[in-house]
């Protein structure tokens, strides 16, 4: 009886820990469903924004691709662009660095940062046309001139003039795929890939916007030129 008693005992304070364990839980299905209920209130175009961040401006910002040497040696090859797509006419600066730090032997890079200083780096990169397949061949510098703005910094950059000429057809873009290489006089060498889209766009905002409200919503018209027809 008192084996029975004191596990009775257990069984009540481990259910009564339980019960305040679940009142401090949120309850999950319960906040699924209000979530789904608040989107519910919105088209399916649309997305609710509910941590602050435009999805629109973030999906706009160009991302550096960083690729070590092999087995992770140092120093990596890191190289971007200034955006993410770009029109007929415009310049496009292409950048690219030796990272020593992100990567998986971070402290034999920063000793290694001295040796790589006196070989020194050769970095050039291949721009590839994925509609036209045609190939154009760039070279980084890190002399402070064009999209450099200071020598020496271990910073490269190169710029490429995107004519008309190379344009894809009004209303659609291109694909183009940016191949990197950094060699030294030791022989090490490094590749990375980035790219970025090169648009001509079929319609273009006047800048002339109107608002209204109708049936409780606030609704937004842009003004746009249509060249082409499209989405």
């Amino acid at each position: 009886m008192k084996s029975f008693i004191k596990s009775g005992a257990g069984l009540l304070l481990s259910a009564v820990c339980l019960s305040a364990v679940a009142a401090e839980l949120p309850n999950v299905i319960q906040d699924a469903a209000a979530d789904y209920r608040e989107r519910a209130r919105f088209p399916e175009w649309s997305r609710l924004i509910t941590d602050a961040v435009d999805p629109v401006a973030a999906a706009r910002v160009a991302s550096h691709q960083r690729m070590p040497g092999p087995n992770g040696a140092a120093p990596a090859l890191e190289v971007w662009t200034t955006e993410v797509s770009f029109f007929p006419g415009e310049t496009v600066d292409l950048f690219a660095r030796l990272d020593w730090l992100a990567t998986d032997q971070g402290l034999q890079g920063v000793q290694g940062l001295r040796a790589s200083q006196i070989s020194g780096w050769e970095i050039a990169g291949r721009i590839l046309f994925e509609r036209s397949g045609r190939l154009v061949h760039v070279v980084y510098s890190d002399d402070g001139r064009g999209a450099d703005q200071l020598a020496g910094d271990g910073l490269y950059s190169a710029r490429l003039a995107l004519d008309e000429k190379s344009a894809p057809a009004l209303g659609q873009a291109d694909n183009l795929m940016v191949k990197v290489t950094a060699r030294n006089a030791a022989g090490q060498v490094r590749n990375a890939v980035g790219g970025f889209l090169y648009s001509n766009p079929g319609a273009t905002l006047t800048g002339n916007y109107r608002q209204l409200v109708r049936d409780g919503n606030l609704l937004v018209l842009a003004e746009a030129e249509v060249l082409a027809p499209g989405r």
